[in-house]
């Protein structure tokens, strides 16, 4: 990666052409597809797909982050994986890390080895260890429970097909 900074901003916001030196500067409602440097800053705009050492959302989205380090404050991002993610009151929707910490924030898939928790939801979870309040929409039970019903439901088709 290059060791460029970009930074999207609310009135401003340099894009990818930044990075090979030229000053042009555009509209921050142009959407960036691609970003790829060291860091990358993001107020008040979007961005497709971002790679990067270190990426910070701050009231902006992303469709994909990939980087070591991802801060999320009042954001989202459609799937982020990295080695640490902190989301403060952000929603993501697959988050994949070795380490989350998460406040007030929702997550449709979180998988992580450490997850540290206060106020989040999230749909299902996959973590060696949880600390904090973490309300899961699909628990073990309700996996259990709907695997079951499903192989009923398959087999009592599959049995309806073959008397015909």
């Amino acid at each position: 990666m290059s060791q460029d900074n970009i930074s999207h901003r609310p009135a401003r916001f340099q894009p990818a052409s930044r990075r090979t030196g030229e000053s042009a500067e555009t509209p921050a409602s142009i959407f960036q597809d691609a970003v790829n440097a060291d860091v990358v800053h993001i107020e008040q705009a979007g961005a497709g797909v971002v790679e990067a050492h270190t990426v910070n959302v701050s009231q902006g989205g992303i469709q994909t982050a990939r980087a070591e380090v991802v801060q999320i404050e009042q954001g989202g991002i459609g799937q982020a994986n990295a080695g640490q993610i902190t989301i403060a009151q952000g929603g993501v929707g697959m988050a994949q890390a070795r380490r989350i910490d998460i406040q007030e924030s929702q997550v449709g898939v979180m998988a992580a080895d450490t997850v540290d928790a206060r106020s989040v939801r999230t749909g299902l979870l996959f973590a060696r260890q949880v600390n904090g309040d973490v309300q899961t929409v699909i628990t073990q039970q309700t996996a259990a429970i709907f695997a079951l019903i499903s192989g009923l439901t398959i087999g009592a088709i599959l049995l309806l097909l073959r008397r015909r």
